[in-house]
């Protein structure tokens, strides 16, 4: 359970246990929309956690594609990429620790297909996609909390 999630439920639970001690009929109705306030926020938040966990998910590898550090790869003055001096297709990934930074797709030796960004808290900070070196098509940014905040096609 999230920071919030436990504060909020405590919060609930406080105000619930005041409602009972109150005998009166009023008392039963508030209990009832207490109990179901409490149960729509945990259902909010299930959900919302739920999302976090699929964006702060390991990258999957699905096309086998040869995996290497940003630091093997030299860059030419034409933004092409070279891993032991062959243009290079594969993923570069990036990690800080366990954490992912980025992963960036290349296809002979040019930015190709989808880039994807993390935030420091491991959530998922963009996509962006490329075509043959330029930024072209679908992109995403997310904010810390995971909340959508910007999307488009370049």
């Amino acid at each position: 359970m999230t920071k919030n999630l436990k504060i909020s439920a405590l919060l609930l639970s406080f105000l619930l246990v005041s409602c009972l001690t109150n005998e009166n009929d009023e008392s039963n109705e508030v209990i009832k929309t207490d109990s179901s306030a409490v149960d729509f926020a945990l259902d909010i938040e299930s959900e919302k956690e739920s999302q976090l966990d699929i964006q702060m998910s390991k990258p999957s590898n699905p096309l086998n594609l040869k995996i290497v550090s940003p630091d093997q790869l030299k860059v030419d003055g034409y933004q092409r990429y070279f891993l032991n001096d062959t243009v290079f297709t594969g993923l570069s990934r990036k990690y800080e620790g366990d954490l992912i930074v980025f992963e960036v797709q290349f296809n002979k030796g040019k930015k190709d297909g989808v880039s994807t960004f993390w935030h420091e808290n491991g959530i998922k900070k963009s996509i962006l996609t490329f075509k043959n070196g330029s930024a072209k098509g679908e992109f995403k940014v997310w904010d810390k909390n995971g909340n959508l905040v910007k999307e488009g096609v370049n």
